[in-house]
């Protein structure tokens, strides 16, 4: 029922508790599609009820923003709860208080249907009625279809005991036919090999132990021969669905009973154990009976029967390490069963069946790169051979694959699954940590639109968001994806965009002599997009990797040295993590180029003649809000106060300098040193830390006075 709105001219939302009545009893004939026919026709003859019986109502009790729901439930009509004496009793389902309840028509509607009630109060004049709308009302109806009480199978408990007055043809005979007796009058048809439906009931073909004379026991042990000894007593096979249903219990028993069973679990982390016994030949085999254990039914089991193998994945990543033939066998397996990988990497509830398969997946690449260093080694050996030649193309192929299915990963499954996608970009950066050789093939894979695209919700055909995608607290869930970024970027050779004469970059990932320059596309869709620069400080400023990128792109380069800083600024206004933005605005002030002069005064003093647009943070203490953020500024000054730079232009601004130490002193002193109580933005606790910072701060005001 419809009792939830909004009322989009006061912006709240609201319920409604009026008046509804529902019938205990509906037919949907006219509603179904030979109803339909039926009232189209000229002349409508009478049709077949469809008729269901309320089963169940969901209550609310409360308004739109906050309330409790509890239940009605009517038992159903079947041979247990007939023979129960439960059938058709109807019970309150609260929390954790069930209770019978007589569902009387006024009882239903006064507890159900919403609507007034009348409210009496007395107090020393008399008794005062009047109405008041209920805040309890029926949300969620249940019908069910109500079905002949004859089709109901008598239950094998209650089978009669034999009765034998007679025979016919040996077989004993009840005295009253029985519930399951076949009767010609109400047999079901039997269906024959072309879907028809058999006119006679004599078609089915049974024997004369199954007529109407034998008793319920009789019947079930001969249909039991029957099925035994594989006659056939329908024609036809069965519908798919009832297939698939036997299939998927027939394959639940099985895991239930041999695959997840502790036994079974010993038995192959024992054989797991005894790797450094097999010989060449037998560990491939054992590779990839581990891989379909772990992967099919390890990942699977609950935490209790994993700790009967504990080892095997560990196990697994030392047969990787062994043989060449075991991680191209192993790299071969998981790019084909790409399910593996969502299951395991992504949609696994257990965070230690994530990070077990973000090992494995590491373990395979530094495997790859171990074997493909032994075969290049053999090709540039005395004798080189056609066999180590192809070994390496093997080994490339199958790295390559893997780690392409990974990128591909990002376009399909991390956006829906962004709280766990953290092992995934980890395995990727543990990839591209191995070298340009990875970032190649990643970069090959398209794996700067399968970032954007998932950051942002960039298309691959270049149409760009103008909103953000993820909120600040969905984006710290997988911050490690700025790790990807920035080993991507410091991958290459930057000399461009920096300015001439500038030192080679100390933040590169790799020695800049071996390193390829930066692609256009690297270069466009994060250093100079100014949404990225957001995302990066917004949730990831403290990380290491993040403060890395920044650090790379600001050596040499002014232009997105002034971006950075003034978004770092900006986040100090909003950010409850002072301490990691503090400390990457240092580190950037820190740079030792030939542009740190020019850096340290935008960060001190603003833009200059466009000051404007930034006005420092030295412009910023005169904003004396919340004393733990101006603190926050006056220590990052301090600690800048040993570069030359930033000691004179702290020297020539003396006087704003010595009124923002003065105004901390006299807010910290507001609160004694033994009041522990929780610091908030208007608050500053004198610890050892504030003292030491202020007391250097003062020293400074007293050097420049």
């Amino acid at each position: 029922l419809k009792r939830f709105d909004f009322d989009w001219d006061r912006n709240v939302p609201v319920k409604f508790n009026d008046h509804f009545t529902f019938p205990r009893e509906l037919d949907l004939e006219p509603y179904t599609v030979e109803g339909l026919d039926r009232l189209s026709a000229p002349s409508p003859a009478p049709g077949q009820p469809v008729k269901y019986a309320l089963a169940g109502v969901v209550v609310h009790m409360g308004g739109a923003s906050a309330g409790h729901y509890y239940s009605f439930v009517r038992i159903r009509d079947t041979p247990d709860t007939r023979a129960a004496g439960t059938a058709g009793q109807w019970y309150c389902f609260n929390d954790n208080t069930v209770s019978p309840v007589n569902m009387t028509d006024e009882y239903l509607a006064s507890q159900c249907f919403g609507g007034n009630q009348t409210v009496e109060t007395a107090d020393a004049y008399g008794t005062t009625s009047y109405e008041q709308q209920r805040n309890y009302s029926a949300y969620l109806l249940i019908y069910d279809r109500i079905v002949p009480a004859e089709t109901f199978p008598t239950p094998l408990a209650s089978l009669p005991e034999e009765n034998s007055i007679g025979s016919d043809e040996g077989v004993p005979i009840a005295t009253e036919a029985p519930s399951v007796a076949i009767e010609e009058s109400k047999s079901p048809m039997a269906v024959d090999g072309d879907g028809k439906a058999s006119e006679s009931p004599a078609e089915l073909n049974l024997p004369p132990a199954l007529s109407r004379g034998s008793s319920d026991r009789q019947l079930v042990e001969k249909m039991t021969q029957l099925i035994q000894n594989q006659d056939t007593l329908f024609h036809g096979q069965a519908p798919p669905s009832i297939q698939q249903a036997v299939l998927m219990s027939s394959l639940y028993v099985v895991h239930q009973r041999d695959l997840f069973d502790p036994m079974y679990f010993t038995f192959l982390g024992s054989l797991l154990d005894q790797h450094a016994a097999l010989d060449d030949q037998a560990i491939i085999a054992v590779t990839r009976l581990a891989v379909y254990f772990i992967f099919n039914t390890y990942f699977h089991a609950h935490d209790s029967l994993r700790q009967c193998a504990a080892r095997c994945p560990d196990d697994l990543a030392l047969l990787l390490h062994r043989s060449a033939a075991c991680v191209v066998d192993f790299a071969t397996l998981v790019s084909e069963n790409t399910l593996w990988l969502a299951q395991c990497l992504l949609e696994c509830p257990r965070d230690p069946v994530r990070q077990a398969t973000q090992s494995l997946l590491t373990a395979c690449f530094a495997a790859l790169q171990v074997h493909g260093r032994a075969a290049r080694a053999a090709m540039v050996a005395a004798d080189p051979t056609a066999t180590a030649a192809g070994s390496l193309d093997v080994l490339r192929n199958a790295d390559a694959r893997l780690a392409s299915e990974l990128v591909a990963m990002i376009g399909k499954h991390a956006a829906e699954h962004f709280r766990t996608a953290s092992h995934l970009f980890s395995a990727l950066n543990a990839y591209l940590a191995q070298g340009i050789a990875s970032v190649n093939v990643v970069l090959d894979a398209g794996i700067v639109h399968q970032l954007t695209g998932f950051l942002f919700g960039d298309t691959p055909d270049g149409m760009r968001s103008a909103e953000r995608r993820w909120a600040s607290r969905q984006a710290q869930q997988f911050a490690t994806i700025h790790s990807v970024v920035s080993t991507l970027v410091r991958s290459h050779d930057a000399t461009a965009r920096q300015i001439a004469g500038c030192p080679p970059n100390p933040h590169a990932a790799l020695p800049l002599a071996s390193l390829p320059p930066l692609p256009d596309i690297l270069s466009t869709a994060f250093l100079d997009d100014d949404r990225y620069l957001s995302e990066l400080i917004s949730t990831a400023i403290d990380q290491q990797d993040a403060v890395s990128l920044l650090l790379y792109g600001c050596w040499g380069s002014l232009a997105f040295s002034e971006r950075a800083l003034r978004m770092l600024v900006d986040e100090l206004a909003q950010s409850s993590d002072l301490t990691s933005v503090c400390r990457a605005l240092k580190a950037i002030a820190e740079l030792a180029d030939p542009l740190q002069d020019e850096r340290i005064a935008f960060l001190l003093q603003g833009s200059g003649a466009q000051g404007d647009e930034h006005r420092g943070i030295i412009g910023l203490l005169a904003v004396r809000t919340y004393p733990r953020r101006i603190y926050a500024l006056v220590r990052l000054v301090v600690d800048l106060l040993p570069l030359r730079r930033a000691s004179e232009l702290v020297r020539a601004q003396r006087a704003r300098w010595q009124e923002t130490v003065a105004w901390l002193e006299q807010q910290s002193n507001a609160r004694p040193v033994y009041d522990r109580g929780p610091a908030q933005d208007t608050t500053l606790q004198r610890t050892i830390s504030v003292q030491t910072t202020l007391d250097t701060a003062l020293a400074a005001v007293r050097d420049t006075m």
